[in-house]
């Protein structure tokens, strides 16, 4: 059953019937029908004192076109959830990589006195970061675990970024 054919039905469905078992199917894997439904069963459900006029076919179109723009699941969260998944991995592989082998390299490539500036600048930040991270390094698991929240760090600062720039455009 397609989004259309579910709506058609809905229209026409007299209160009090029920919808057909390929219609509560159809309602229960796609959220933009689960939510007319939904709409549809509150209306359906309002003190009898209440005027009970039927929602137009455009209005419902409209409201159901906003929900599926604004629904938190839409097809669009995956993308950006794997999209920030991938960043983050990159971005930790990177943070990794320049922590343990830009070091070395720097001291081959920067001239001495230029290598010997950048040192005495950064052994301060060093000398005040290494103690809280050196016990929690010299273990696997340790390690892991600072691997890991490197990467939840980077996740959850990608997603941020990626909703952030959406909501600009929009």
């Amino acid at each position: 059953m397609t989004c259309a054919e579910f709506e058609d039905l809905l229209d026409r469905l007299e209160p009090g019937h029920a919808l057909g078992a390929e219609a509560r199917r159809h309602a229960g894997t796609c959220p933009r029908c689960a939510f007319a439904l939904r709409l549809e069963s509150t209306l359906v459900a309002a003190p009898s004192w209440m005027p009970r006029e039927r929602m137009a076919a455009e209005r419902r179109a409209f409201l159901l076109a906003r929900a599926r723009t604004r629904f938190w699941a839409a097809p669009d969260w995956s993308a950006r959830l794997q999209e920030s998944a991938l960043s983050a991995l990159v971005a930790v592989v990177l943070l990794g990589a320049g922590v343990f082998a830009l070091p070395p390299l720097l001291k081959e490539v920067l001239p001495p006195s230029l290598y010997e500036a950048a040192a005495a600048a950064v052994s301060p930040l060093v000398g005040e970061v290494a103690p809280l991270f050196a016990p929690l390094a010299a273990t696997g698991a340790g390690l892991a675990l600072l691997v890991f929240c490197g990467y939840a760090l980077c996740f959850a600062a990608s997603l941020g970024a990626s909703v952030y720039a959406e909501a600009g455009q929009g």
